[in-house]
């Protein structure tokens, strides 16, 4: 089973301590096979080549002895450099067996980044699960609140993870940090890891001007929740999520921003040919260059919230063959991965509604 519950917030809440609030340019690192499993680089494990990192602009990957050393570009879209987070892009038959990301404010100029990954069975069919808008600290992700319950009741041991369409309260600077540290505390016991995708109300201040200072823009996610692009590969299957906020212009806009849209094309560039990816983005719009690079790489899925109404769509109303599926608000999206399919089924209230979508392997 995935890291989870206690374990998986625990790694997240390591990020909220010491913050700094200095940037470093450049983080060097390795990422190592943690044969044990116990988050830490014992003596004899082994480095891992190949694994990508990403400081959310651009992608290095590790050497023959693991290790790594990434310049961090500049990112119009988070210019208080300290906010900046570089993380861990895994491939299939890994997974992390404590942090996967790291803000630039917890790293001292020389300090070393070390992730670990372990060896994870990840046959199929599996299911994975996206919720909506909660609007309200994550409180249904409680131990024993009814997503728990539902998920405990329906999935079992087959849901492996679960990812989040943003919208967790009403950020402002005042609130974020109790705000987002209530999402941690909720999604403490949550029995499979959550993976959080940034929505309009989870950051603060609607110019380009002000996101240059502390505690606007995307500061208080990820400090408390991590990076607003991040990647990895499940079962075979790749999953990637963007931000949606655009203040390229100097203004706030909605919308996938183009730097967002360049960073999901490299990512996307770098899958094995014939891989089914999904990408998430709190609502996917807003963006020609975001679909563009959609189509190019033939994604089979995006998934979106914002709305608070379940409903499937074509993207851009004229993309065929690539749906959009809107979580409700505090309501789930499950999808069955098999081999050669993947099946969605809504479930509002605990109710089941579906299946709605017979997908196949249509990289």
């Amino acid at each position: 089973m995935v890291l989870a519950g206690m374990a998986w917030a625990a790694a997240i809440r390591l990020a909220i301590a010491d913050d700094l609030e200095t940037a470093v340019d450049r983080v060097s690192g390795i990422v190592y096979l943690d044969a044990n499993a116990n988050g830490q680089c014992d003596a004899g494990e082994k480095p891992l080549a190949g694994i990508r990192i990403t400081d959310s602009i651009g992608f290095v990957m590790t050497d023959d002895q693991g290790r790594f050393t990434i310049q961090i570009a500049a990112d119009v879209q988070t210019p208080y450099a300290p906010a900046r987070v570089v993380s861990m892009s895994w491939p299939s038959g890994f997974w992390p067996s404590g942090r996967w990301w790291r803000r630039l404010s917890e790293l001292q100029p020389t300090e070393e980044v070390t992730f670990g990954l372990r060896e994870d069975s990840q046959p199929w069919p599996f299911i994975f699960a996206q919720v909506g808008d909660c609007h309200g600290g994550a409180a249904p992700f409680q131990a024993e609140g009814p997503f728990v319950r539902l998920f405990k009741d329906q999935f079992g041991p087959a849901l492996k993870f679960c990812v989040h369409a943003g919208d967790y309260g009403y950020c402002t600077t005042e609130v974020m940090d109790s705000m987002f540290d209530t999402v941690v505390r909720n999604t403490r016991d949550f029995p499979v890891p959550m993976f959080f995708n940034v929505g309009n109300h989870d950051l603060a201040g609607r110019t380009a001007e002000s996101w240059k200072q502390p505690r606007h823009g995307y500061w208080g996610f990820t400090k408390h929740l991590g990076p607003v692009r991040w990647s990895f590969s499940y079962g075979g299957v790749h999953f990637a999520a963007v931000d949606w906020a655009d203040i390229s212009s100097g203004d706030y806009h909605e919308g996938v921003p183009a730097v967002a849209a360049a960073w999901l094309d490299q990512d996307l560039e770098a899958q094995p040919a014939g891989t089914r990816s999904f990408v998430f983005a709190h609502h996917p719009s807003g963006s020609q260059a975001f679909i563009d690079v959609l189509v190019k790489h033939g994604v089979c899925h995006v998934f979106g919230g914002h709305t608070h109404k379940y409903k499937q769509y074509m993207l851009g109303g004229k993309v065929p063959g690539m749906t959009v599926l809107n979580a409700a608000s505090v309501a789930t999206v499950a999808v069955l991965v098999q081999q050669d399919r993947h099946d969605l089924v809504h479930y509002c209230g605990g109710c089941k509604h579906g299946p709605h979508y017979h997908g196949k392997n249509c990289a």
